[in-house]
């Protein structure tokens, strides 16, 4: 090209044109045998037909260079994980510089293995026994669920749930970027932190392990942990750790950090919340921090994060650190319930005066009081570590008591938030803490 006296010669490039009809598993289809890399043409592949990749194949490029990503799938509402993309046993890939955006879902099955490396997924990443890997900022809007068998390995798993969408919008996100079922093993050094969210809503925790799951963490291998924070107001700070009725063990080393609360009206992240057992080698627990007193209209109403909140159980063989998280109602430090890893059946056994800042452990009550807790008939206020020694009994909470009394599991397989008002009367909501129990006691003629 010349221009006056200034003349310019263009690099070459190579031209080429594709049909935009072939799946993912056509392409693949029509890879030569033996196939080990592949430079993924064309960079957008909007159907999978539920691709499996070739044990053969190690690495497929979006591109070579960092900020420029081939994609698989579409981002469009209501099209969530309609098609798979499967890594067989036997295969171990890896996905450079790519988005696999939400209308697939990634499927590891036992025997394989999947990195990304500075890419994304957009939706679920099933792991049915396989091990998952991620590196180099790579990012997840969706869920990593492992099931029963499946293995971390040098993850770094950072969740933009709540901030970085592929035009499917209107997908909730989920409680924790990654979810156990089942015994999992965590190798090597890895890291999750759930995402923030700006105000009104809770943030994430950054794993949950579901009840009867079994976390491992090996000696020499490590989880840092970190619960999403809320920027401004109005939601609670995530867990580093929720524990749903399950556990984490083994000789390597968990930092759980709750996530904090930046204007009020919230509670900090507990940095192991929920109920279930700890018993790694190394336990750093943090809460997250709400604001000081002075600046929340009741400092009362809202607590910081307690280091462990007062339903996890950690062995008296773990080396424990634990710090509440600061604010106008600090986080408890302390450990509440401790056990023996050692003795045959023991049970974590609770310092009743330390989960319930207002029972005497010397009072006539307080047997009444360890055996309802105990049996998780009654819990007490937890936003204020109170159980509410002198307080009236309203009927919701009574009828909350009968149900657990009556089906312990009934509530733990309840989901609160959807549940709908089922009798007639007027004072009854949907969606709270007592729907459930309320619906239970008069349809069985209890209340």
């Amino acid at each position: 090209m010349t221009s006056g006296a200034r003349t310019e010669q263009s690099n070459a490039v190579e031209m080429r044109i594709y049909d935009n009809d072939k799946t993912l598993a056509e392409r693949i289809a029509d890879l030569p045998e033996g196939t080990t890399s592949w430079d993924m043409e064309p960079y957008t592949i909007a159907e999978t037909g539920n691709a499996t990749v070739p044990t053969t194949l190690t690495d497929i490029y979006g591109s070579h260079e960092s900020g420029t990503y081939g994609t698989i799938g579409k981002g469009e509402n209501g099209n969530f994980g309609t098609e798979t993309l499967t890594i067989p046993a036997g295969a171990d890939v890896t996905l450079h510089n790519m988005k696999v955006l939400s209308s697939v879902k990634i499927v590891v099955e036992k025997g394989a293995k999947l990195t990304l490396d500075d890419s994304v997924a957009y939706g679920t990443v099933e792991v049915n026994g396989g091990t998952v890997s991620a590196k180099n900022s790579s990012s997840f809007v969706g869920q990593i669920v492992l099931n029963d068998g499946s293995t971390l390995k040098d993850a770094t798993i950072v969740s933009h749930a709540n901030f970085l969408s592929d035009g499917n919008y209107q997908v909730k996100a989920p409680e924790a970027p990654v979810v156990v079922n089942g015994n999992v093993t965590l190798e090597g050094a890895n890291s999750i932190t759930g995402c923030n969210i700006t105000s009104g809503s809770d943030a994430q925790s950054a794993l949950v392990v579901g009840k009867g799951a079994t976390v491992t963490i090996p000696a020499g291998s490590s989880l840092v942990a970190k619960g999403g924070s809320v920027d401004t107001t109005g939601g609670n700070g995530g867990a580093g750790v929720k524990l749903d009725g399950g556990s984490i063990v083994g000789g390597g080393s968990l930092t759980a950090t709750g996530g904090s609360v930046g204007l009020g009206l919230g509670n900090g992240g507990a940095g192991i919340g929920g109920q279930g057992k700890v018993g790694v080698a190394t336990v750093v627990a943090t809460g997250g921090n709400i604001p000081a007193a002075g600046s929340i209209d009741d400092p009362s109403k809202y607590k910081a994060g307690d280091g462990v909140a007062a339903d996890v159980a950690v062995s008296q063989k773990s080396d424990i650190t634990v710090a509440g998280g600061q604010g106008a109602t600090p986080g408890s430090s302390e450990v509440a319930k401790t056990y023996d890893p050692d003795a045959e059946g023991s049970d974590p056994a609770p310092s009743i005066e330390k989960r319930f800042r207002d029972v005497d452990p010397n009072a006539w009550y307080a047997p009444g009081v360890k055996k309802v807790a105990d049996a998780g008939l009654m819990r007490g206020y937890s936003e204020v570590s109170l159980f509410g020694v002198g307080a009236s009994l309203t009927r919701s909470e009574l009828a909350m008591v009968l149900w657990r009394y009556s089906d312990p599991a009934a509530e733990g397989s309840y989901d609160a938030s959807a549940a709908k008002n089922e009798t007639s009367l007027p004072d009854v909501r949907d969606g709270v803490w007592y729907t459930g129990a309320v619906n239970w006691a008069v349809a069985n003629g209890v209340m």
